[in-house]
């Protein structure tokens, strides 16, 4: 069964004298049987349309304007051992699967500048605006310079076995905006930021419904192992599970439900919920309005 952990060397020790390390033990992912690879380099220009499948050879792969840009009908596959040096943006795609347990190295990609907190999530790592039935399956985010990954104004998306370990502020491990029909499950978060930030957007959206978040693991360095709310602009966010969690580390608390914006919040249920480390002794349970 694929699980993912986190073991502490000196745990419990003071702060400098302890060593980590992430253990990811994946499923095993099969590869395209049918597929356009591409071997390790810098791709001056990538033709997406190729073939059903773009698959990543193992090794380090450079991508015009640092960015992977999905179509819609045509899947991406990173073998076990690829590593993309760049972002992922996709606008108004559909039928597009992300899959296989390569890398999202944000190590050379600068952070943009402006940090819209209330506009469109262009500044995100990997985004995914205005789509519909996506599958992302996999991959790993390492070191992302911003938001590691938003799914915006979504329809029927899916992201499991995701993986993120990054340390810059604001690196929020998944933060759906005004998404519809969304399961996030069997993935593991080491983030600057919120784990998990469920949020609505008037430009993408009046609603958030029907979200699921299940069997993940988490680690937070700021903000909430769960949040709702926080910049929340649109009508309503309804219908929220959060299942069988576990809570690594955590320094805001648990799960956080924020009205502070324009919003209104209903039909939320956490269930098989296990916190370890709170490390300030913030409230785990709060409810802002």
């Amino acid at each position: 069964k694929n699980r993912y952990g986190v073991l502490e060397v000196n745990y419990g020790l003071p702060e400098e004298s302890v060593f980590t390390v992430y253990v990811f033990n994946d499923p095993i992912i099969r590869e395209p049987e049918k597929a356009f690879w591409l071997e390790p380099g810098t791709h001056d220009t990538l033709d997406y349309t190729a073939a059903g499948t773009l698959a990543f050879r193992p090794g380090v792969h450079r991508l015009p304007g640092d960015r992977l840009r999905p179509v819609s009908g045509h899947d991406i596959y990173l073998a076990p051992g690829a590593v993309l040096k760049a972002g992922l943006t996709c606008e108004k795609g559909e039928n597009i699967r992300i899959y296989g347990t390569g890398i999202f190295d944000g190590t050379e990609n600068s952070r943009q500048p402006g940090e819209n907190w209330k506009g469109r999530a262009d500044d995100a790592f990997i985004h995914f605006f205005e789509g519909r039935n996506i599958e992302w399956d996999g991959p790993v985010i390492f070191n992302s310079p911003f938001w590691n990954l938003v799914p915006e104004g979504t329809h029927d998306m899916t992201i499991r076995h995701h993986k993120a370990v990054t340390w810059a502020v604001n690196t929020d491990g998944v933060q759906p905006r005004s998404c519809v029909n969304l399961t996030i499950e069997d993935c593991f978060f080491k983030c600057a930021d919120d784990a998990i930030a469920i949020k609505t957007r008037r430009n993408s959206g009046m609603h958030s419904k029907n979200i699921i978040v299940r069997n993940i693991v988490t680690w937070n360095d700021a903000g909430s192992a769960l949040e709702i709310g926080h910049t929340s602009q649109a009508d309503l966010l309804e219908n929220v599970r959060f299942e069988n969690i576990e809570i690594v580390r955590t320094t805001s608390g648990l799960c956080h439900i924020y009205l502070i914006d324009h919003s209104t919040v209903r039909n939320v249920r956490y269930e098989n919920i296990y916190i370890e480390r709170n490390l300030f002794g913030i409230p785990e349970i709060s409810f802002t309005v």
